[in-house]
């Protein structure tokens, strides 16, 4: 779990590349709202995964 934007959230990747980002937004210690980015545009900014 990585902080992105201020939010809990998630990075998916695919061949080392990010695919998408998820962000989760609580209440109560329950999730309430998820966002997801999956906009090529707006994912340049993350780096590549090393594995």
């Amino acid at each position: 779990m990585l902080q992105i934007n201020g939010r809990a959230g998630i990075v998916n990747h695919t061949d080392g590349f990010p695919v998408g980002v998820f962000t989760f937004g609580f209440a109560d210690r329950y999730i309430q709202s998820i966002f997801a980015v999956v906009n090529p545009e707006k994912l340049r900014s993350i780096q590549p995964s090393i594995e």
